[in-house]
Order: C-alpha cells, then structure tokens, then sequence
C-alpha cells in the first residue's frame, strides 16, 4: 500500500498548493532569498554570458539579466495563487508509476482510473550508425582507414601545404540559433603555430574575446561599456587546446600523425554526399570522427560523441563551399549540430595564412578587471 499512500500524498500537496497557496510573508522569504542567489548565478564570465545571450535569442532586451532580481521582488502571493490555481488541479494530473500492475492497480484505482500498459515487448536490435562506433577495430579496418587519410591529405592541397601552415586569420558571420529564434554576428578566429588560439566574437551589445597563449589562456567580455577579464583554469586552457586542433588542417594533420590511430567506420550519408567514416584517435587519447566524401575524399563534416546519445551529446560540424587559399582547400560555410540540431553557422568572409601574426595577439590584456580564475 506503500505507492498508493505515496501518489495520494502527491495529488494532496497538489490541491494544497492551490487552494492554499503560501503567505505574503512566505513569498517575500523567498524573493530575498532568489535575488541573494542570484548573484552566485552570474558571478562567472560564462554564466553572465549565456544570461545576456539567453535574453538576446528571447527578444527580451540586453539589460534583463540585470533586472532580474527587481523583477523578482515584484511577485507577490497574489500573483502565485492565480498560476497555482491554473496549474496545480490534481484532477488533471497524470501519474506514471512502474511495477507490477497485479499488486500496484489495487492501491490506484480508488484514486481515479489506471490504465495498465505492458512492458514486456521482443528486444529489438539496434545497430550503431558508423560515427558512433566504439567495438575495437580490425586488422582490415585500421589499413583502409590508413589509406583513406592520404587521399584525404591530396584532396586539400597535400601534406607538405596543411605543415606549412603557420597562422591562420579567418573573418566569419556567425549565427546563432535556438528553435525559430536567431541572433547575427561576427567571429575571428586566429591561430599561431604552435598552439596559440584567439577567438574573436561580437553580438549586438555583447562582445568575447577568448586566447590561449602557452600554457595559459583568458577570457574577456565586454558588454554595456564595461570589460570584464579573467584567467582560465585548468579545464578552460584543455577546452582552448582542443578547439585550436579542431580547424579542418589541424584536424587532417592529426590524422596524418603516425601516432594516431585511423579506422574505417562504415559508410554514411551527410546531406547529398555518400561518406567513408573515419575513426581518429589521438595519442593523448582525443576521438573524432571524419566523414570523407566517398568521390572527392574532401572532409564534409566532422563529429564528437560518446558512442551513444545515452552517454552525451552528439556534436557534428558539417562543412561546405570549398575555395582554393594558397593551394589549401578550405570550406567557407560550416554549420554546428548538437544531437543534430543546427546551433551554430558560419560564412567566412574571408581566410588568410601565414601573415606573420606575432605572439602580442594572444597575450592578456592588463584591465582592472583582474583575479579572477574560471571556478
């Protein structure tokens, strides 16, 4: 009698919150303590971002965040009443409880009708699209993807083209997108051989700056006439390292790299082009997964997961519009999935190489605004 003592407690607090919603005084309690704990939301750079970005993509203005806390302190008991009264009817709640229907319907159908669903049903098998492959490779398997990687190489100009690479500036229109909604901007990205990476982003009333630099890197935001830097930890300066090898020549020579291992996943399909699937994995242990044009050996899109959606999200870059910069092959449109829903576009405007950017792009700017470390 234990689960339906329980869900009969759950439809009273239900009905209890709505026919006697909290006090006045209980409200103002917990407006105080909302707007205390506000700050702690917002301390951080990043957290500060997603607010001002969050408010963009809803059209609710650049200063929302900011007025959160006075928004906050404008509801009153009366105001919570009406939402109770609307939303918590336990007439109209529905109520999933998992076990054995023989002794669990008993104790629910005095609390209104039950409805019993079986869960015996045949396994069906799945099969693992190719990207999300994790069984150990074969011998077979590990030489064609060690003979796809060359032809992927000559498909972008060569070996000896993507090393001579020393830096790189890419000016980009960036879009950001969240279901219907859209907010434009720009992006630079800037890297420097070996291992420095600035990242350049600027929105309507909000701009960042990200660089790593060495052993090091940094984070600054400018948005209302106010810059705000910190210092990155630890896992900032890994997530900068990361992005700086994930541009399509970085990407190829890793592949490339006798110390990588690259397996031949299976076939797929990415948009109107039939791919081969590569598997790299390098000797720090980083995954990614390549998708070659089965024709042009072009790489058209590239992808990080976990193996299943069950263990994380997919993340997908697909690329497009390939242009000839002193002999490199290099996509001008690239357009980010997260579980294959676009987030993110780029259009670059414009790619330039080794321009002689020198090492002052990536250091830290001296501000006031200093002692901070990313938590």
């Amino acid at each position: 009698m234990i689960v339906g003592k329980a869900v009969a407690g759950l439809r009273s607090e239900l009905g209890r919150f709505a026919s006697d919603p909290p006090t006045e005084d209980q409200v103002a309690r917990s407006r105080r303590a909302i707007a205390r704990a506000y700050a702690i939301r917002v301390e951080t750079l990043g957290s500060r971002t997603a607010q001002w970005l969050t408010a963009a993509f809803l059209g609710l203005g650049s200063d929302y965040p900011d007025r959160y806390p006075e928004r906050v302190q404008g509801v009153t008991a009366a105001a919570i009443r009406e939402v109770a009264t609307r939303i918590f009817n336990p007439d109209r709640a529905q109520v999933v409880v998992v076990g054995a229907a023989s002794a669990l319907a008993p104790q629910l159908q005095s609390l209104g009708q039950v409805e019993v669903t079986s869960m015996e049903a045949p396994a069906v098998p799945t099969v693992s699209p190719p990207a999300m492959r994790l069984d150990e490779p074969d011998a077979a398997a590990l030489e064609r993807g060690k003979r796809l990687i060359p032809l992927a190489l000559a498909a972008h100009g060569g070996l000896a083209a993507l090393k001579a690479i020393k830096d790189s500036r890419i000016d980009a229109e960036i879009t950001l997108r969240r279901g219907d909604e859209s907010v434009n901007g720009r992006q630079v990205e800037i890297r420097r051989e070996p291992g420095q990476l600035r990242l350049e982003t600027s929105f309507p009333r909000i701009s960042t700056v990200q660089a790593l630099h060495g052993d090091s890197a940094w984070t600054q935001v400018s948005a209302a006439g106010v810059d705000s830097t910190l210092d990155e930890d630890a896992e900032g300066v890994a997530g900068l390292r990361h992005t700086f090898l994930s541009d399509v020549p970085h990407l190829l020579l890793t592949a490339a790299n006798p110390r990588s291992r690259a397996a031949y996943r299976g076939r797929d399909q990415v948009g109107d082009a039939s791919t081969d699937v590569v598997e790299v994995v390098d000797a720090e242990g980083a995954r990614w997964v390549l998708f070659l044009d089965a024709k042009s050996h072009r790489l058209v899109a590239v992808e990080e997961n976990q193996g299943s959606p069950l263990r994380g999200p997919s993340l997908r870059r697909v690329f497009g519009g390939p242009r000839d910069v002193q002999g490199v092959s290099w996509p001008l449109v690239e357009d980010r999935l997260l579980n294959g829903e676009r987030t993110l576009s780029l259009k670059l405007r414009s790619v330039q190489i080794n321009t002689g950017i020198t090492a002052a792009a990536f250091r830290r700017p001296q501000t006031a605004a200093t002692g901070h470390r990313r938590r």
